[in-house]
């Protein structure tokens, strides 16, 4: 991940030194992966991961991820964990996974289990994807910083409100393009202390040989998400011959039209 410089009595610094030159190097996936695929039946059932040592310490960096069940956002809150985890070995990370109503259910209070509140204040709570502002997730009691991590392109109008609040303290951006479209947001104005760049990445799930990853073919997965673009992807493919064979990963209902 790649940090900018920042003021070194400022949030934002805090987070440069958490995530500053991390290596992607192991496989990460085992840190989260293991997150209740069930939906979730109330606000009261669901997911925590206590990933972290067994015991508590004083300057133990103490965090939470909020999000909604998606595998997507599941390998998100993994790479957040070993992010967070291969800067400070010691910290203690949990999961809160919500129900899929909650993408647009931002009233619900969501009960935290006792095993939990006597770690609160987390130091800081990510939020990944919405914002979410079901209590006590946005209370000062709950985190002491509040990271928004957005998909801009799932940014809703409720999550606007959110941000235009004041409550959010720092917004990560994944990347160069997201900084463009989140800075256009007339709320971006109100979120404390400004936007980081981190950029992202993701475990290499295939783990190749020496000398077996072959670099004259290429793999689109496209899944059912229509932001993978899949049609102009393979459009331009059959519109260039020169380009290597490619494999495209599409699910049926994904409308994927070629011609």
């Amino acid at each position: 991940m790649v940090i900018p410089n920042a003021a070194q009595d400022s949030v934002l610094s805090r987070l440069a030194a958490l995530l500053q030159n991390v290596a992607y190097a192991e496989d990460i996936s085992p840190w989260i992966v293991s997150a209740d695929p069930r939906p979730c039946r109330a606000p009261t059932d669901m997911t925590t991961l206590d990933i972290g040592a067994s015991t508590m310490a004083a300057n133990v960096l103490n965090c939470a991820v909020v999000y909604c069940h998606s595998p997507g956002l599941a390998n998100d809150a993994s790479v957040l964990a070993a992010a967070i985890k291969a800067s400070k070995p010691l910290a203690r990370f949990v999961a809160f996974t919500l129900p899929a109503r909650f993408t647009r259910d931002y009233t619900t209070p969501v009960e935290i289990k006792e095993e939990f509140r006597e770690r609160l204040p987390f130091d800081f709570v990510f939020l990944l994807e919405h914002a979410h502002p079901n209590p006590p997730f946005l209370d000062p009691g709950f985190a002491r910083h509040i990271v928004y991590v957005p998909n801009v392109e799932w940014i809703t109008a409720a999550d606007e409100r959110v941000v235009a609040s004041g409550s959010i303290d720092t917004v990560l951006l994944k990347t160069r393009y997201s900084g463009v479209v989140f800075s256009g947001l007339a709320c971006s104005k109100r979120v404390k202390n400004g936007q980081l760049f981190t950029g992202w990445t993701s475990a290499d799930v295939g783990e190749p040989a020496a000398a077996e990853r072959l670099w004259e073919q290429c793999l689109h997965v496209c899944g059912k998400s229509p932001q993978k673009n899949a049609d102009v992807v393979v459009t331009t493919w059959m519109q260039n011959p020169d380009l290597p064979p490619m494999t495209v990963v599409a699910s049926a209902r994904a409308g994927l039209i070629c011609t």
